[in-house]
């Protein structure tokens, strides 16, 4: 996870990006993360830790990954309970089965370049599924009512799902996968640098 975020650090000090870097937070101590993975009810990835130890995400409205804020543990607690209190109350719909993801050749090629064994090609939601589950764990916001999620369900523990603009993704079989690949993106250039951070075209 370090040398993930020295590549990351590395990018944004060579291109100037003061709206990202004077962002990110301190590292949260490991106190801090326990009591975030007591009030969610999980354990969280060695590599989510790791990162969290590094920075505890960042301030508000800054545009980071894919140009939403990775946000911080107490917003992730705040977020979760949030979700969890409208699906206690039956506000969200129930989501329509799919969709299936993990079987084609992008993903292949992913995997391998990972040299981590494929996950099997499942649908995100099953039949009367509710659109979320108590099992994702919200990681980023933009505003808008999109995020980032980890998912710490079963045989799927640790995968990183996206809600954007009306469509499901899984982005990542991990999280330390997901930020790898965002400082792969940032070093080919796949980013612009904006007043409020970084967005993608």
């Amino acid at each position: 996870m370090k040398t993930t975020w020295d590549r990351i650090h590395a990018w944004l000090a060579a291109n100037d990006v003061p709206a990202v870097t004077c962002a990110l937070r301190p590292g949260a101590s490991d106190e801090q993360i326990r009591q975030a993975e007591w009030a969610l009810g999980v354990t969280f990835p060695e590599d989510v830790r790791a990162a969290y130890r590094l920075h505890d995400g960042m301030e508000e409205d800054t545009g980071f990954v894919e140009g939403f804020t990775w946000v911080p543990l107490e917003r992730v607690v705040a977020l979760w309970w949030l979700f969890e209190g409208m699906l206690t109350a039956g506000k969200f719909p129930v989501a329509p089965a799919g969709p299936i993801v993990g079987d084609d050749a992008a993903w292949a090629e992913f995997y391998d370049w990972l040299g981590t064994p494929r996950l099997p090609a499942v649908p995100i939601h099953g039949p009367g599924d509710p659109w979320w589950d108590r099992a994702w764990i919200p990681l980023t916001e933009d505003g808008n009512g999109n995020h980032h999620y980890l998912d710490m369900s079963g045989a799927f523990r640790g995968r990183v799902l996206r809600w954007n603009e009306g469509d499901w993704d899984v982005i990542a079989p991990s999280f330390g996968a997901w930020l790898d690949g965002f400082a792969g993106d940032l070093e080919r250039g796949a980013y612009r640098v904006e007043d409020y951070g970084l967005s993608l075209p």
